[in-house]
């Protein structure tokens, strides 16, 4: 009996000393010089140690191939070349156009920090960290920053608050984009440096038909916004002014086609279902 002994079962350990990853591949556009990030939707090595701040890159580097005829007096032959290029990173999404969710984060990664070129950015609302985005960016593809699943007191961990919402931001502008209002406040006062109001950032519903009761009744827009994600505010708000209201036009529910129409006072458009862009 001695001869026949139990395989012994491997056991992982807890923690290992790789750090925890974040994959992603790259789309380049070599056209117009331009890259997009594709993040996949899962940290890897969850029992690795834990990272700090991840970063992107700003530029891809990339090479092409290509192939000419040489011709010759005895014949012709195909010469490869090649074309060393970069192309500038402009857009970050998790899965295809931010179409997905990267994964709860907060344990596993401080934070992440969005590189200078960033113009748009999507599929980061599940992550529950913080978020540093760049000057330059200019719009956020649905809830692409936070979605609130109905717990407040965790985004005094992660955002910035000014009278009556939350924000991500950085050290020059802590107030760039507005993520979430406050619902237990009775009013918001939208901070005049904020370029992006989020998605669903005033809406009522959350998660599984769930509702906040909101007491803010009225709100005003400050100049210096330019893109408003789809809201369902006219629920409940019934006052919003602009203080800058011409050259504002709509954008489609998808988020990716416009209607290119041209609304003369963005006060009769703002409870239109798509997002609001300004000239």
């Amino acid at each position: 009996m001695g001869l026949f002994k139990k395989k012994p079962v491997y056991t992982p350990p807890v923690r290992n000393d790789r750090p925890v990853q974040l994959r992603y591949n790259v789309e380049k556009d070599t056209y117009r010089e331009e890259a997009t990030i594709i993040v996949d939707n899962k940290l890897q090595n969850k029992n690795g140690v834990p990272t700090e701040w991840l970063t992107f890159p700003k530029y891809f580097d990339y090479r092409e191939e290509a192939a000419i005829p040489v011709n010759t007096p005895f014949g012709h032959y195909f010469k490869e070349l090649y074309h060393e290029g970069k192309c500038r990173v402009t857009k970050i999404y998790c899965g295809k156009y931010g179409t997905s969710d990267l994964e709860y984060c907060h344990g596993y990664v401080k934070g992440f920090v969005l590189p200078e070129t960033v113009v748009e950015v999507g599929g980061f609302g599940q992550t529950h960290v913080p978020i540093i985005v760049p000057d330059g960016l200019r719009k956020v593809i649905g809830k692409g920053l936070y979605d609130y699943n109905g717990y407040l007191p965790g985004l005094n961990r992660i955002a910035n608050y000014y009278e009556g919402a939350w924000y991500f931001g950085n050290e020059k502008n802590p107030y760039h984009v507005l993520i979430c209002a406050d619902h237990e406040a009775e009013k918001c006062i939208i901070h005049p440096n904020t370029v992006i109001i989020q998605e669903d950032a005033f809406s009522r519903r959350y998660g599984n038909n769930q509702y906040r009761n909101f007491l803010i009744s009225s709100l005003v827009i400050p100049a210096s916004v330019k893109y408003i994600g789809r809201q369902d505010w006219c629920n409940y708000i019934t006052d919003i002014q602009f203080e800058e209201p011409k050259g504002w036009y709509s954008i489609l529910f998808s988020g990716y086609s416009i209607d290119g129409k041209i609304y003369g006072d963005a006060t009769e458009v703002y409870q239109f279902c798509g997002g609001l862009k300004k000239k």
